[in-house]
């Protein structure tokens, strides 16, 4: 019963950081289309405070992988 446990700790911690990861990846998709648009635009601060954002999502991302 305690390997059975375990073993489902194991695969939802794992699913866990599976959901994560496409969370932040479909974020991160969704900023980059914003700052485009911003550029488009010509809106400078927009495109500084999105791309702050950005960088904060792809760090979490790269932790995620770790």
């Amino acid at each position: 019963m305690a390997v059975e446990r375990d073993q489902l700790s194991s695969n939802l911690s794992k699913a866990k950081r599976g959901y994560d990861a496409l969370y932040l990846d479909i974020t991160k998709e969704v900023l980059q289309n914003m700052i485009a648009d911003s550029v488009k635009q010509g809106n400078k601060e927009e495109v500084k405070q999105l791309d702050r954002a950005l960088g904060l999502v792809v760090l979490k991302r790269e932790l995620i992988e770790k």
